[in-house]
């Protein structure tokens, strides 16, 4: 019977253990926005902003690659739900899954984490500038989502007069940045230099410091399995997130070789000492005993010296 009980209980230790695995690395999945898919409205849009590509999605997606504990990720056009949803269901499930999408990607990016990948924890969602026609992704957090993150931008005269009628902002998220506001925060003026000064729905994905803010979330959830305030990876340079532990151990590790060196010193001093105290302490008694010292005999001859005249003794 007892048996019976301890295999119970390991087992129970097990399966619970095995439910709240950590993390062994990260897998994302990344829509890139309206232009990059293969519908009419895509064609229009690449007529009218040529060379818009994705391209900062594309180079978000390079710097989580050159992270090692990113393992697996794909990046897709925002119609391309089926073959995404696919690729993410392709992936360990206890990995980390991180999916993000800007403008109409940002919607696709609900659509699927409600549907297609229902059935999947979806770690981290961010939104960046989402944007929709009929909004099919919705404006809810999805119950399978852990964390979502909305970021988006304040449209002004920069903007196309297209953009503003598209887009999209959710229902309470977890954490909502307006990055117009942070970025012309003195502080953090530094992240308009990279995108011309000016916020746009364009450029929002290109910023170095949205994509610090993305990829601090990320693999901070990823190290402490929770979320952070977003805004705090803004002076962050690249998806290097820091790692406590690692910081703790450097520190410690310079200090006990100071202290080494500290004691080693010391210990030196000690035993040159030791070698010398019984003999040295003799010598010293012995000098002293048989020779005044020079300070002595000075004082003892100023001591008697005559006086000159018209100098008085103190």
């Amino acid at each position: 019977m007892l048996k019976k009980a301890l295999v119970l209980v390991t087992l129970t230790l097990v399966t619970a253990t095995s439910a709240h695995a950590v993390p062994t690395g990260l897998d994302f999945v990344f829509f890139t926005g309206v232009g990059t898919g293969t519908t009419e409205l895509d064609a229009i849009v690449r007529a009218s902003f040529p060379g818009k590509t994705g391209e900062g999605l594309q180079t978000l997606a390079q710097e989580f690659k050159q992270d090692p504990r990113t393992l697996n990720g794909q990046v897709f056009p925002w119609d391309q739900e089926t073959a995404a949803a696919g690729f993410a269901h392709s992936l360990p499930a206890t990995d980390e899954l991180v999916i993000v999408g800007h403008s109409f990607g940002g919607d696709s990016s609900l659509e699927v984490a409600k549907t297609l990948l229902a059935d999947r924890t979806i770690d981290l969602l961010v939104t960046i500038d989402a944007a929709c026609v009929t909004c099919p992704g919705g404006s809810i957090k999805p119950p399978n989502v852990r964390n979502e993150v909305e970021i988006y931008h304040d449209p002004n005269s920069e903007d196309s007069a297209l953009v503003k009628p598209f887009l999209h902002r959710l229902d309470h998220p977890d954490q909502s940045l307006d990055v117009t506001l942070l970025f012309n925060e003195p502080s953090n003026q530094h992240c308009l230099s990279d995108i011309g000064g000016v916020v746009t729905h364009t450029n929002i994905s290109n910023s170095a410091c949205v994509h610090s803010m993305v990829s601090g979330a990320a693999f901070s959830l990823l190290q402490n399995d929770r979320l952070p305030d977003v805004s705090t990876f803004l002076s962050l340079t690249s998806n290097e997130v820091p790692e406590p532990g690692m910081w703790i151990l450097l520190g410690s590790g310079v200090l006990i070789l100071w202290m080494a060196t500290l004691i080693k010193d010391q210990s030196a001093s000690d035993h040159d000492g030791l070698d010398c105290s019984g003999r040295c302490i003799h010598e010293d008694l012995h000098q002293r005993t048989r020779k005044p010292s020079p300070v002595l005999q000075a004082e003892s001859s100023s001591s008697t010296r005559p006086l000159g005249r018209g100098r008085q003794r103190p």
